[in-house]
Parts: structure tokens; C-alpha cells; sequence
């Protein structure tokens, strides 16, 4: 009800406190702030407040806390199930892949949904992805043996037709085309997710999030000593603090360290 130009320090201070009361994470709460401070900037910029005041928004601090991480790492018999889960059919072969790109490549699935063939490149007996990840910022993935072996293992299946990398499959088990075109339609980010729900389900393993396999391949890079840098480059984070939430070793260190001195 208030024109965001008419903003002032108070209106600012007054929604602090009331995303402070209404939300449990102070992330979420402090996502608002900024989208607030963002707006105050452009009015400040298009002369329609006054810098001062814009100074005055901004300088109201964020809601300070911190929660537990979400989401976790599956361990290796957990992923091993999920593969073994997987049907002996070109469907299959496929599925296979998905898990490869997943837990060896720690893509997005947004970013595995937008995969193409050309974006697959063969190097010395192994394969890189080429990755548009977020904020249109391009980054090459190389992939450990097993998932280079897995991927093209479906290149072959799939076929040498260009488009879409991992596509889509019809009840009857054939690759889904588009209506008109004859093109082969592309695996959408919902359609991964359904994917490894139901391989989790079948093979017995508790439920996870594709992103779960980017947790699962940053924490093992983490335990096998590879350095901050690297890790966030391979995984295209701006900020190493950002990939240091992804590893849930230290997690595992926690535990163990609890549990090595008893009460009595």
C-alpha cells in the first residue's frame, strides 16, 4: 500500500521485525530485506528518492541467526543401489547416465536438463560437460572413469541425431518425440525428479533431492582432500563459503567426536 519511492528507515526497520516474527530461516527473512534494498537503490538512481534516504534503508541490518543445512550426502552403497536399481533396456542405459552426470559431475539439474550432445566433449579416453550454469556463466565438467563410461554408454544407445542430451521415454520404453517436428524431446528438471524418486523407492533408499547429488559429490571431493578452489570452480559457486555448505563430512566428524567419550 505504499509506493516503494515514498519508503523510509522506519517502514524499513517495521519489516524487519515483522520477516524476523513470520519466518523461521533468517535467509529467507534477509531475501526480502535485499529484494527491498534493491528497489530503494533504483529509486535513488531514477531521482525519485533522495540518496540519504537510500542510505538510511540500507543501513537497517539484517536478522541475524543461522540454521542447520538441508538436505544430505548418500553414501556409496546407497548410489550403488540406486545403479543396480536400474533396468537392463536402453531406458536404462540411460538412467544410468543421469546418475553418472549427477553424483560424478554435481550438476544441477537444471543445468543436466539443459544438457546437449554438442555439449559433450571426448578428451583422452574421458568426457567434459560443457555447463551453462547460473548467470549465463559457462564451465567445463570433467568426469571421473565410471561416469565417462556411463555417459557414453548412453551416447551410443541414444544415437548420433543432435538435440537434447538425456531425452524423454514413451510408456512402451521408445524415446519420446515432439509432435510436427520429429525432434527428440528433452528430460525436463521435474521429469529427474520423478526419475530418481522412483529409483530411490525401488532400491530401498530413504528419499532425496537431485540436489542431494551435488551434496554427495562436493562432500566426497572434501573428504578426498581436493582444495576449496577447485571444488567451487568444478561446481560454479562465486563464493568458496557457499561450497563449504555443501560438505557434510565435518557433519560425519561431529558424530564421531560426540560419540568417542561417553557420560559415564
Amino acid at each position: 500500500s505504499i509506493p516503494w519511492h515514498a519508503l523510509t528507515y522506519a517502514h524499513q526497520q517495521a519489516l524487519r521485525a515483522k520477516v524476523a516474527v513470520a519466518y523461521d530461516s533468517p535467509a529467507t527473512a534477509n531475501r526480502i530485506l535485499a529484494a527491498v534494498r534493491g528497489v530503494v537503490r533504483e529509486c535513488a538512481n531514477l531521482g525519485l528518492m533522495s540518496h540519504e534516504t537510500r542510505a538510511a534503508i540500507i543501513s537497517v541490518p539484517g536478522v541475524r541467526g543461522s540454521r542447520l543445512t538441508r538436505g544430505r550426502a548418500l553414501t556409496v552403497d546407497e548410489v550403488r543401489a540406486l545403479i543396480a536399481t536400474t533396468a537392463q533396456t536402453t531406458l536404462g542405459v540411460r538412467d544410468r547416465a543421469l546418475i553418472a552426470v549427477l553424483f560424478g559431475g554435481g550438476l544441477r539439474r537444471c543445468e543436466v536438463a539443459t544438457l546437449a550432445t554438442y555439449h559433450v566433449e571426448p578428451k583422452g579416453g574421458r568426457i567434459a560437460l560443457r555447463v551453462a550454469g547460473k548467470g549465463n556463466k559457462q564451465r567445463r565438467v570433467p568426469l571421473p572413469p565410471d561416469a565417462t563410461e556411463a555417459v557414453m554408454a548412453w551416447v551410443k544407445a541414444r544415437g548420433p541425431e543432435s538435440g537434447p542430451l538425456f531425452v524423454s521415454f514413451t510408456k512402451h520404453g521408445g524415446m519420446r518425440r515432439r509432435m510436427g517436428t520429429g525432434e527428440l524431446r528433452d528430460l525436463t528438471a521435474s521429469g529427474i525428479y520423478e526419475i530418481l524418486a522412483g529409483l530411490a523407492v525401488r532400491a530401498g533408499v530413504p528419499p532425496f533431492s537431485p540436489h542431494d547429488a551435488r551434496r554427495t559429490r562436493i562432500t566426497n571431493l572434501f573428504a578426498a582432500g581436493q582444495p576449496i578452489t577447485a571444488i567451487q570452480k568444478l561446481h560454479g559457486h562465486a563464493n568458496p563459503s557457499t561450497t563449504a555448505k555443501y560438505d557434510r563430512s565435518s557433519e560425519e566428524t561431529m558424530d564421531r567426536t560426540a560419540g568417542a567419550v561417553g557420560v559415564l
